[in-house]
């Protein structure tokens, strides 16, 4: 950024003699030339750390990054025959960061061989609040095209994502982590090799693909910032299927086991004759809407494999217990218990599975449809609830004029 004052002379129009005549009038304006590096390249590690808020926490990471990179300077910072009309203020090199907080507090910048203490702050559209740092460039008195080259070294603290703008002619971005789990996300896509030890990513982008001379010009002179923005790439820190998204797709699926167990229930009522009240169905149902709250409540201190276990096994315990006495039957009751092991057993196995999620879950509607289909096949379902006569179950026809008694 390189701070300008130019003399504008205006023509106004102002009554002299009787006449209207034009006057030439000075005056100077303010404002700054701006322009992106011809290269950036950024290397650095991400190293994981997991932060801690009473039983929450969240994934973090800090690294070093090494930027490097040169500018080309156009001869009269790109002014041609108005130099003239220029006088030109110390230069500046601004750093974007969204949020500053993270920086190390100690950083410097070497510029062209010389170092330099970077200051907060940046005041730039498009850059967040960012760093910046006045640095020396050759006064364009000779009218010739300069390159300056620069690098920097930083310290970096972030949360679970990290993301970067490709604001140079050509720009690269070298990033490796251990985080076994990384989600890419812009429009660029990454070189990149994931393994037990982590992943490596590189990101290639140049000013033919991105056109960013133009966009970052809309962001800084018209506020508008939407496409400058939408070219960030970057990494999340992903964690697949952790606590609360398993508990998350485990409630999901709570209507379904709800409904499964009704209906297990109700072919007991009609294939066994064993008649359930709907209080009994209720009291089942606060059952088995219970075993979410024990989950979700244990998961938070424990690991959710033996909060799960816990909550499953006094859940089926429970109502095994009370539909054994329900129907008067200890065998038909730990019957029961079986199946809901079953499909709890099922419905662990979906949620630790992050590929086979939706094959499983089909997998098991589409057996219990076929044991309910199977198990059915010879029930008569007009004749259930119908009052039973004597004569249609002796399989007797009464002939016309003839009076039962």
């Amino acid at each position: 950024v390189v701070p300008y004052r130019k003399l504008v002379i205006e023509t106004v129009r102002e009554e002299r003699g009787g006449k209207i005549v034009d006057v030439p009038r000075r005056k100077f304006v303010t404002g700054s030339r701006h322009f992106l590096p011809e290269t950036v390249v950024m290397t650095g590690m991400a190293v994981p750390q997991e932060r801690r808020r009473g039983i929450y926490r969240a994934q973090a990471y800090s690294g070093d990054w090494e930027i490097n990179g040169h500018f080309e300077v156009p001869a009269d910072f790109g002014v041609g025959m108005e130099r003239g009309r220029y006088s030109w203020g110390k230069p500046e090199i601004h750093f974007g960061v969204t949020d500053p907080r993270g920086l190390a507090p100690e950083m410097a910048l070497n510029w062209d061989g010389i170092v330099v203490v970077m200051q907060p702050g940046s005041g730039l559209a498009g850059l967040g609040r960012g760093i910046h740092a006045q640095v020396d460039i050759d006064q364009p008195g000779a009218g010739k095209a300069q390159s300056v080259a620069f690098e920097m070294r930083l310290g970096l603290t972030g949360l679970s994502r990290m993301q970067f703008l490709p604001t140079g002619r050509s720009s690269e971005v070298r990033l490796s982590s251990s985080w076994p789990h990384p989600g890419f996300s812009g429009p660029l896509l990454a070189d990149h090799r994931i393994d037990g030890n982590g992943f490596r990513a590189t990101w290639k982008t140049s000013y033919l693909a991105n056109n960013l001379q133009q966009e970052y010009s809309g962001c800084f002179e018209a506020g508008r910032c939407d496409g400058f923005n939408a070219t960030a790439f970057g990494v999340d820190l992903v964690e697949p299927a952790n606590l609360y998204q398993q508990l998350e797709r485990s409630a999901k699926y709570g209507l379904l086991f709800v409904g499964l167990t009704f209906i297990a229930f109700f072919l007991f009522d009609v294939l066994k004759q064993c008649p359930i009240h709907p209080v009994q169905y209720a009291l089942v149902g606060g059952a088995l809407v219970i075993f979410y709250l024990l989950l979700t409540s244990l998961a938070e201190h424990i690991p959710f494999a033996a909060a799960y276990a816990i909550s499953a096994g006094v859940c089926i315990a429970l109502i095994g217990y009370y539909i054994a006495h329900v129907i008067g039957s200890w065998q038909r009751g730990t019957l029961v218990g079986a199946m809901l092991a079953l499909l709890y057993g099922v419905l662990f196995a979906i949620l630790r599975s992050e590929d086979n999620a939706l094959l499983m879950g089909s997998i098991l509607l589409f057996a219990f449809i076929a044991a309910i289909m199977i198990g059915t096949r010879k029930v008569d379902w007009y004749r259930l609830g119908s009052p039973a006569s004597p004569a249609r179950d002796a399989g007797y026809a009464m002939p016309l004029g003839e009076t039962a008694v």
